[in-house]
Parts: structure tokens; C-alpha cells; sequence
């Protein structure tokens, strides 16, 4: 006895499918572990509307604009499972005049994304921000120097640029950074940056711990007498004239000023300046385009279908 495959592509079917889809969907918003019930579920939905298509082409040959509706749509579906196993995810934090070398704060790809994360040069640039008051933003300008490829990639606060395949985004995380130089008993020096906490949503907790190299945590708070942060008014994210660094070490505190070094543990401890750092997003998403596509083709195919029916519909009561 030969199996009714109409039965798979009904009407009953369908709905049936549907009822299944959202049921899984409302469990996965309660357990999210629950996602690969969901995907099956958008999957049977996505073949059982290319099964339809493919069985009854006959039938939609009168209605076109239905079957490239069908058709599109089990491909949107397909390419929103698809997505996370195919995206990359990640976040890094870059100060003026530092070199991000690929030391992502978390990267997260899926089962069949990018086995590693990028190996960029990007060189931080000047970096202003202005706000139009209190914590509201209003204009992000930097730039990002691919070292690899000799190129400048422009910063604008909610635009994206490409590089490689991936999405590099500025995020409005941004703040303040000690740039700190370690004179080791042997005559080396070590250069790092700390990044204090994000300014201004953070300003009145700018403390940070860093590790002195062969010894010890080391508590820092950025000191501003003067801070740029204003609450009724328009300001920037300037530097400070007058700043200093709070460090507590081995249960004493000291204060640090720029250009000044102090003498800790075994070495000295030397404060070259401060800087501003800034957040970035890294995504890759490689269904993007297919998606964009296939949702144009899903209205353009209801629009189609909805003009053919009216006509029909406008001759007969004009007749």
C-alpha cells in the first residue's frame, strides 16, 4: 500500500506542525536547553512547506506568488536554525595607542562556526565621545588601523565595519585607562594598560586590581578632583588635567601621579599616563545575506499573490 504523502502536506497537517513549533518555543523560553526541540520543529515546518511546494507545483502554477511565498519562507526557517551553529560572538576592549592582538574578553562561536577567534593587529586610535547630557550619548569618533592589511577602519557610535567576515561594533562601554610601566630589579620594564571601570555609567566606582608582575594583586582607584562628567549640560569624555591613581599594596596606600614612580616590593612602579578605552562587539553571522534575501522574497511572493487575487476579485464587480 503506497503512502499518502498529501497527508503530510495538508492543511491539517500544517496547522498541527504550527501548534507543535509554538508549544516548543514557549518551552524553550522557560529552559532554554530545550533549543534543539524548537529547531526540530521549525525544521518539520520548513520540509513540510518545500514538500508541498514540490508536490503541488501543478497547483501553484495558478498561483505563483504563493509558491515563491512557500518557498522563501522553509528557506528564512532553515537559515534561523542554521544561524547558531553557523554565528561567532565576541567582545574585546581596545585603550588609545594599544594593539589588539586577538585577546578577546569572551569569544563564543557555534558547533560549526570559526574554530578559533580572529588574529587581527588593530591599532586604537584617538577616541572621542560627546554626550548631550548626564549619561545620554551622543557621538562616538575613533578609528581602528588593520596593521596587517594597511587600512583604516572609521568608529561611529551604532555603525558597523567588516573586516574579515565579521561585524566589529562600538559599544557605548567606555571609560578611563592607567597606562602603567614596571621596572623589575634587573633593569627590565614591563608596560601594561588597566582599564577602570565604565565611565560615566560607573563614575563614582573607578576602581580596578592588577597584578605586579612577580608578586602581588594591587588595588588601583583613579582619582579626578575635577571630573568631565556633567549632569544639566553637554560634555565630552576628556582627560583629566589633575588626576592621580589610589594603590593599596601589601595593606598601604599610595598615591600615584603621572610621571612619578614609587618604589614596590622589589621593583618601582611608574604611572606614564592616562588614556580612554572603548568597548567592541565582534559578530559573524554567515546566513545574514541568505536571510535578508529570503525574507524580501517572502513579501515580494505575498504581495504577488495578494495583486493576483484582487484583480480577478475587481474585474467581476465591475462586470
Amino acid at each position: 500500500m503506497a503512502f499518502d504523502f498529501d497527508r503530510l502536506v495538508s492543511h491539517r497537517a500544517a496547522l498541527v506542525l504550527l501548534v507543535i513549533c509554538i508549544i516548543s518555543l514557549i518551552i524553550q523560553l522557560v529552559w532554554p536547553s530545550a533549543r534543539a526541540l524548537s529547531a526540530i520543529s521549525l525544521i518539520l515546518v520548513a520540509a513540510d512547506m518545500l514538500l508541498a511546494s514540490i508536490l503541488h507545483w501543478r497547483r501553484f502554477r495558478q498561483r505563483p506568488g504563493m509558491w515563491l511565498f512557500h518557498i522563501a519562507l522553509a528557506v528564512l526557517i532553515i537559515g534561523f536554525v542554521m544561524a547558531p551553529l553557523l554565528q561567532a560572538k565576541g567582545y574585546f576592549e581596545l585603550a588609545e595607542g594599544q594593539t589588539f592582538k586577538g585577546g578577546f574578553i569572551f569569544f563564543h562561536t557555534g558547533a560549526f562556526g570559526p574554530g578559533s577567534p580572529p588574529r587581527w593587529q588593530l591599532l586604537q586610535g584617538p577616541i572621542t565621545a560627546h554626550y548631550t547630557r548626564a549619561t545620554i550619548g551622543h557621538r562616538i569618533e575613533s578609528s581602528l588601523t588593520d596593521q596587517r592589511q594597511q587600512q583604516q577602519l572609521p568608529i561611529r557610535f551604532l555603525e558597523a565595519v567588516m573586516l574579515n567576515g565579521y561585524r566589529i561594533e562600538p559599544t557605548g562601554n567606555m571609560g578611563y585607562a592607567a597606562v602603567l610601566s614596571y621596572r623589575a630589579p634587573d633593569g627590565t620594564v614591563q608596560r601594561g594598560v588597566v582599564n577602570f571601570p565604565a565611565y560615566p555609567n560607573l563614575r563614582n566606582k573607578q576602581k580596578n586590581q592588577f597584578y605586579q608582575p612577580a608578586d602581588r594583586w594591587i588595588a588601583a582607584e583613579l582619582v579626578m578632583p575635577n571630573p568631565p562628567y556633567r549632569q544639566d549640560r553637554p560634555w565630552s569624555l576628556e582627560l583629566p588635567s589633575v588626576y592621580h591613581l589610589k594603590l593599596r599594596y601589601n595593606k598601604q596606600t599610595f598615591k600615584l601621579r603621572p610621571g612619578k614612580e614609587i618604589k614596590l616590593g622589589k621593583g618601582r612602579l611608574r604611572l606614564d599616563g592616562l588614556v580612554r578605552w572603548l568597548g567592541y562587539v565582534v559578530n559573524r553571522d554567515p546566513t545574514a545575506p541568505l536571510m535578508f534575501v529570503a525574507g524580501l522574497v517572502c513579501l515580494l511572493g505575498l504581495g504577488w499573490h495578494w495583486l493576483a487575487v484582487r484583480k480577478p476579485e475587481e474585474n467581476s464587480s465591475r462586470g
